[in-house]
Order: structure tokens, then sequence, then C-alpha cells
């Protein structure tokens, strides 16, 4: 039988011993606790201490009201490039203008950073830059547009001109809060729009509408885009706020949607009712399916409509209509000229699609390319004419005054010569005006004749023509000529 003072000393030890094992596992316990919140904290890349140490000197910036510091550091964090140090503007050397880069992958990410006690949410050190910037007061955003207005420009521009939707997404990462980011963002709303995405395209108004600068701008067509995005995402509720807060703000005002005035809702009306009655005003009547454009300006009324595309056109093809490059190079410099003057640059020629085919002339031509592969089909006349061989002729001979009369020749035919651009089909035939010659060149230019070997007297090739021949050309045989009227005698 055990001793009670054996017995005792047992116990102590078995207590001693799961009092350690209890601190042990409490020990582990605590440690993978700890663990686990260093994982949870370490999930996201640390910011880099540049970027940091610039959105603590903006806040301060901001406290002492220093707008023009605390924009150049939001900026700079906006424009983030992963190097150390400010970041300067790339610039053309023969020009000055800043030239748009391609965004790296350290440019493009964006960092997360430390929460703040009281809500605990990481939160992008990009996002907080914007929100930053879009508190500012007025005068502030002056000088920030002022300081990077210009590069947001050149972006856009490039965008633009390369149907860049990727382009304009950076417009608006980086700038903004400039005109020219609140211009890219409502291009992507649209875009949005276009492609069947209401949710999308509203969460990007919504950003524009929440921003008094670009609210300001794009009233009341911003508040009525929301409203509509809204409505087809089946979110009535804020369709209906954005309608009631566009009444109180503009009571009396006007839409002009198809062509008709269309005024805003009454008091007495449901604004989700007339918001469906607005939206279904605004689809446009289907002619043709689209790729059918039988006449100058679609219907015998020359006013039909179309359905248009996204913001941005994607180009399908090109094909060159100019002669030769010394052509396009007249054309390129009669452009240029235009631009320089600001005088509008809209051409005479009006193309035709017909059964999948584009009709068009060129300063010599009429062609008909593939509308689907851009591959050009026929063309007519298949012969030289009378002027073109004198243009051939004077190509050879390559003087001033001969340079000027061929830009003078391209300018009649691809901006002024209405009755030569405009062409008409039943969509068996196309039917175009031939041998048209060209207006005078000067007021005291009126010699329309010439003599020939012989003392016969001719037409100045080249020169205005008293008559001229309309010619049916069959579709289906690729532009075989059916018949051909007009000329001196005016008959077939």
């Amino acid at each position: 039988m055990a001793s009670p003072k054996n017995t005792l000393k047992q116990r102590n030890d078995f207590f001693s011993k799961t009092l350690v094992f209890l601190l042990f596992l409490s020990a582990f316990s605590t440690s993978g606790t700890a663990f686990s919140q260093d994982n949870v904290t370490n999930v996201f890349l640390p910011a880099p201490r540049i970027l940091k140490q610039q959105l603590g000197r903006a806040k301060r910036a901001i406290d002492e009201e220093n707008y023009s510091d605390a924009v150049t550091f939001l900026g700079q964090i906006l424009t983030h490039s992963g190097e150390i140090g400010p970041i300067e503007a790339v610039e053309d050397p023969n020009n000055g203008a800043p030239v748009p880069q391609e965004e790296s992958e350290a440019e493009s990410q964006d960092f997360f950073i430390e929460p703040d006690e009281e809500d605990g949410t990481f939160r992008s050190i990009k996002v907080e830059a914007n929100r930053l910037l879009g508190q500012l007061p007025d005068d502030a955003l002056k000088l920030y547009d002022l300081q990077y207005g210009a590069d947001a420009r050149a972006l856009l521009r490039t965008s633009l001109e390369n149907n860049d939707l990727a382009g304009l997404t950076q417009v608006t990462r980086k700038y903004f809060h400039t005109a020219s980011g609140y211009e890219a963002a409502m291009l992507l709303g649209r875009s949005e729009m276009a492609r069947g995405r209401p949710l999308t395209a509203a969460l990007g108004f919504r950003r524009l509408y929440q921003t008094p600068a670009a609210r300001k701008r794009f009233d009341p067509e911003l508040s009525l885009l929301l409203a509509v995005c809204w409505d087809h995402a089946r979110l009535q509720v804020e369709a209906r706020e954005v309608l009631m807060d566009l009444k109180a703000k503009y009571p009396d005002t006007q839409f002009t949607i198809g062509n008709q005035p269309i005024s805003i809702f009454r008091a007495d009306e449901n604004p989700i009712e007339w918001l469906r009655n607005v939206a279904s005003r605004s689809g446009i009547a289907d002619t043709s399916g689209f790729t059918q454009w039988v006449m100058f300006r679609g219907t015998p009324t020359r006013n039909a409509a179309s359905k248009g595309g996204i913001p941005l056109q994607a180009s399908r093809w090109r094909i060159r209509t100019a002669v030769d490059s010394i052509d396009e190079q007249r054309i390129r410099e009669l452009m240029s000229s235009s631009r320089e003057q600001s005088n509008p640059e809209l051409p005479s020629l009006h193309p035709l699609i017909v059964n999948d085919i584009v009709l068009t002339r060129t300063p010599e031509r009429l062609i008909a390319v593939n509308f689907k592969t851009g591959k050009r089909v026929w063309e007519f006349p298949w012969f030289n004419t009378s002027d073109e061989e004198e243009l051939l002729q004077s190509q050879l001979e390559v003087t001033e005054g001969a340079s000027h009369q061929r830009q003078n020749e391209l300018k009649q035919r691809l901006w002024q010569d209405n009755p030569y651009g405009q062409l008409a089909s039943d969509e068996k035939s196309v039917y175009v005006l031939w041998e048209m010659g060209f207006a005078d060149f000067g007021a005291n230019n009126t010699r329309r004749l010439m003599m020939a070997p012989g003392g016969a007297q001719v037409n100045i090739p080249g020169g205005p023509r008293s008559t001229n021949y309309l010619s049916g050309l069959d579709l289906e045989t690729e532009g075989s000529l059916k018949w051909i009227v007009g000329g001196a005698s005016g008959e077939d």
C-alpha cells in the first residue's frame, strides 16, 4: 500500500507535467496565431518606400494648403514608373511635346498601404491618391491639370488614333482628374454601354458623377446615361435617386433625342417610366441591316439614319485610292493646310455599300471593294481616259505650275465636286457620272478649247466641259458597261 507521502508526490508530479503541457500548448497556439496574423499582414506586396513618402508629403502639403506641392506628389504616385526619385516627363526632341510611353509592369502595378486603426481595411495607394485629388478645391485641380494635362492629352490623342481602349483606361488611371481623364472615362462608359454591359458602364459613369468637376462638365447628359445604365442593370432605386437629383438640379432642362426635344419628367410623373420612354426613343431604326447604303444619304428623302458603333471605330482595312505616291503627298499637304487654317475637312466622296461591296470614287475612277476582305474587285473605267493620259504626262513633267494645278484638281475632286462624288444604285446596277472635267481654277481662266493638229478645236484636257456622260454598270458581272448616255449628242 502506497504511503500518503508518495501519493502526494505523484500528484504534484502529475500537476507539474500537466501545467507544463498546457503552457506549451498555449505558447504553440499563440505562436500559431501570431504566424497566421503575420501571414495576413503580408499577403499584399508592400508599397515602395518612395510612394509612401510621397503620399505622406502630399497629406502634409494638403494640411498646410500648399496645393502646388500636393498635386505634384499625388501626380507622381499615379504616374509612378518604378524608379526611385521624381518622375520626369519624356519629351519629343523635335518639338518638345510629351511623348506617351508604353506602360511598364512596374508602372501599371498598384500597391496597398497599411489599414487605419479605425476601419482596418487595406487601401490601394493609387485609389487613395485619386481620392485626395478629388477632395481638393477647384484652384488646386487647375494646378494639377496645368501640370499633367499635356501628358494626358497626348496619351488620349494617341489612344483615339489607334482605337486603343486599353490606352483610354491608362488615361483614366494616371490622369483621371484632368479634362482628358474625364473625357476618356466618358468614352469608356459609352463603350461598355455599346457592348451590353450596363453595370460596368454605370460604375464608370458613377465615378464621373461623384466628381464635381466632371459632373459640371457633362451634366445633364451624364446623369441621364447613369440612370439608364442603373435601370438596365435592374437597380431601379439607384436610377430613381439619380433622376430625382437631376430634376432638383435642372428642373426645366430639355434633352434632344432622335432630333426631338424632350422635357424632363413632371413632378407627378413616374421618373422610371419617363426614363424608359426616353431610352426607347433613342433607338435608331435599322436601314437594311446597316450594311446596305444604296444611294446618296441612304434614301430618296436624303436623311436616312444608321446604327452607330462604339465610340472608337475600328478600321477593318485600308485601300489606296490615289494614283501614286506623289498624289498621296499632295493630298496630305492639302489636309495639313486645311487643319492649319481650321477649315472643316468634309469630303465630297460618298461611298455606297451594296450586297457587301463598297463602291466609291477615287480622284480618277470608280472602284468596288469587298466589304469583308478589303480587296479591290473591279474598277471603272478599266482603260485610260484622255484626262488620265494628260495626268500621266504631267507627272513626268514635274514643274511648279503642273504641281499646283494637280493640287487644285485633287482638291476639287475630293472636297468640292459633289456631283462627281455622288453615286446611285438599285442593288443591281450602279450609276455614275463620267468625263466631267474640272472647273476653272482662276476667275480669268475661261478657255475651254484648244487648237489640235489640222486646225480642229478640241477640249483642253482637264479643263471645264459643257457635257458629261452617265454610265450604268452591272454589279452582278463586276462592273460591265450596260449603257452610256450624254456627251455632245446626248444620245446613247
